[in-house]
């Protein structure tokens, strides 16, 4: 058991606000993994732009009991993306039950 506190990890404003939509938990192979999606709203009205724009972070916990970034998981390129103002859908990994479904048959 930790008993101390650590920073896992920082959530940067990226145009505006960032909102934690989602945080998860879910195991691959035996080890512990955290899972977040964050999204951000971007307008440009003179450009055309209503987006919002996806991220999903996945740490994993160490043998020491502390959670740290996932880089290959996180860098997995499906798992950033953009969905237009109306909710077009095309960002499939806008919720937990997605990316956890998604984790288990990439990473198994």
């Amino acid at each position: 058991m930790i008993n101390h506190r650590y920073e896992l990890d920082k959530i940067c404003e990226n145009g505006d606000y960032p909102n934690l939509r989602s945080v998860f938990f879910f195991t691959l192979k035996g080890v512990n993994h955290i899972g977040t999606i964050v999204s951000w709203h971007n307008k440009h009205q003179a450009e055309g732009i209503d987006e919002t724009n996806f991220e999903v972070k996945i740490y994993k916990k160490n043998a020491g009991g502390e959670y740290s970034v996932d880089k290959a998981k996180t860098l997995d390129p499906v798992l950033s993306g953009t969905e237009d103002g109306v909710g077009d859908g095309t960002y499939k990994f806008n919720n937990a039950i997605s990316v956890k479904k998604y984790m288990k048959e990439r990473y198994g």
